[in-house]
């Protein structure tokens, strides 16, 4: 039973045992939500250049990010983890998509020494009412 208590009185509402799930649970749906956020949620307009001795010269690369929620803004700070020899720029960027919507990251990568590991984004895409899931996507 699920009683609420507020302005307007008592509700009572009978619930079958196991039919309210706690606030940590994922579900299936949620899974395949999540899968679905990890195939379409990001793409690499073009491929990043690499030179012959396996470097990357001074580019522009462009990040599409969609919102595949029907429901929920994506309101965060993309983020990239950068490793030793690689410059990028913006390192951080505030992103805000409505829900369906999508739009284009920028950013400039450089690279003067071993071309893995590669620069990673990061970001946490919406998939339910207060729940996230954080995308970890390398430079491609």
């Amino acid at each position: 039973m699920w009683v609420t208590v507020d302005k307007k009185g008592i509700s009572i509402a009978p619930i079958n045992m196991g039919g309210v799930l706690p606030w940590e649970e994922v579900t299936t749906a949620d899974l395949k939500f999540i899968d679905k956020i990890e195939f379409f949620g990001t793409a690499f307009e073009n491929p990043v250049f690499v030179n012959q001795d396996l470097t990357v010269p001074d580019t522009e690369v462009a990040v599409i990010l969609k919102n595949l929620s029907p429901d929920f803004a994506l309101e965060d700070t993309a983020h990239w983890k950068i490793p030793n020899r690689w410059s990028l720029e913006p390192v951080s960027s505030q992103i805000k998509i409505e829900p369906g919507g999508s739009t284009i990251l920028r950013v400039r990568v450089k690279n003067e020494g071993k071309l893995y590991p590669v620069p990673t984004l990061i970001l946490n895409f919406p998939y339910s009412k207060g729940k996230s899931y954080e995308i970890k996507k390398p430079l491609r």
